[in-house]
């Protein structure tokens, strides 16, 4: 652990390493001076992103976002500039406006989402099991995303959004928000400079 901050004699505060995702509380081994002690269920991971840089002007047609997590050596990332569409079986990187949500509101080939993409990494690295890149290209939002790239060049609106990345597409690979399906948390905001 980094950052350990003592709140009070018997409480303090600390920061885990990035870490695989696990559920549930973890135990945690404290050593000090006066001897060990364990603490079973004394904390959970948080499923959750940094991102750098987290602004971008209104006028930027794209931003190369660095993405640090946990178990980015496990995705199988879309090609470079691939086309997003809904039956999209490759991981991918999304901006979205509060919390993903993969589940149809409509049926057939082209759901709508309730709460979709709003923009698309197009091209996404995998640096290492704790870092990507990719290119957010914020000229051409997903706003109106019925399966397929919207196609025109529709600006994501100025806001704070979401960065999620979500493991097996579109779809997910298992109930919409499944932790072990999205890691989000990272806040980006789109405003005038």
């Amino acid at each position: 652990m980094t950052s350990v901050t003592p709140v009070s004699a018997t409480k303090f505060t600390a920061v885990t390493p990035y870490h695989a995702w696990t559920s549930g509380a973890q135990s945690l081994v404290i050593t000090t001076a006066a001897g060990t002690s364990t603490k079973s269920s004394a904390f959970t991971f948080k499923n959750a992103l940094n991102v750098s840089p987290n602004t971008a002007p209104n006028t930027s047609s794209a931003v190369y976002l660095d993405v640090l997590g946990s178990n980015f050596n496990n995705l199988t990332v879309a090609q470079p500039n691939s086309a997003f569409v809904n039956t999209d079986t490759d991981s991918r990187v999304f901006l979205v406006s509060g919390t993903y949500s993969n589940t149809a509101t409509g049926g057939g080939a082209n759901p709508n989402y309730t709460n979709g993409p709003v923009a698309n990494c197009g091209s996404v690295y995998v640096i290492s099991d704790s870092e990507l890149v990719c290119k957010l290209d914020l000229a051409d939002g997903l706003l109106t995303v019925t399966g397929a790239d919207a196609g025109a060049s529709t600006p994501v609106p100025n806001g704070t959004y979401t960065v999620t990345v979500v493991v097996n597409g579109a779809k997910g690979a298992g109930s919409n928000g499944n932790p072990s399906d999205l890691s989000s948390g990272a806040t980006f905001t789109v405003a005038p400079y």
